[in-house]
């Protein structure tokens, strides 16, 4: 099938137009459902996930800013509240998905993205609980949770998708999820005829 020019141009600004029309109705949702304080939190974390991995956009990159946000998240507004917020943020970002692709896929990473959101719930309340116990400094807990997190990414103990669905983008429950270790083992394995 041949395509005109006229056809592509057609094509290209419905497709920018789509894109413009997603993001500023996205940005207007996400502004009006945001308080301050998470808000805040939010541009924390995705400013210290690109300064350390600036040339990714999923595995550490992502991974780093969801368990971070959310531990940041926990300290700030609670175990409770921080959970809600993750689902809140990641049930918008399914929606902009469908938006963008007429309705035909709702996959965002949401499932990949909620267990990495509970990794960092349980590591802000880790440190609420040492706050508790005046074991820690807590105005250095940004400090500490940050340089925790990057260890742990930096390690691949985060969870991203099984190879075969990294390639199709098609999740069908939690145990399609594996830790970068566990990716990186089934590579290997399949490079050398195992599996």
């Amino acid at each position: 099938m041949k395509i005109t020019k006229n056809e592509l141009k057609t094509i290209i600004r419905k497709e920018l137009l789509r894109e413009s029309i997603v993001n500023t109705i996205g940005g207007w949702v996400t502004e009006q459902l945001t308080p301050g304080s998470v808000k805040e939190v939010q541009v924390t974390a995705e400013k210290a996930a690109e300064l350390l991995y600036p040339l990714e956009h999923y595995s550490r990159k992502k991974a780093f800013r969801h368990i971070y946000g959310c531990a940041l998240l926990t300290l700030a507004i609670g175990e409770n509240s921080a959970r809600f917020v993750g689902y809140l943020n990641e049930l918008k970002g399914a929606i902009r998905v469908a938006i963008k692709t007429l309705g035909e896929n709702w996959e965002s990473g949401l499932a990949m993205d909620l267990k990495n959101n509970e990794i960092g719930i349980s590591f802000g309340m880790e440190e609420v609980k040492k706050i508790l116990e005046d074991s820690v400094d807590p105005s250095r807990s940004k400090t500490r949770l940050y340089e925790k997190i990057k260890k742990i990414v930096d390690r691949g103990e985060f969870y991203f998708t099984s190879k075969e669905n990294r390639e199709t983008g098609i999740y069908k429950d939690m145990s399609d999820f594996m830790t970068t270790e566990e990716v990186e083992r089934e590579e290997q394995l399949s490079s050398l005829g195992i599996i």
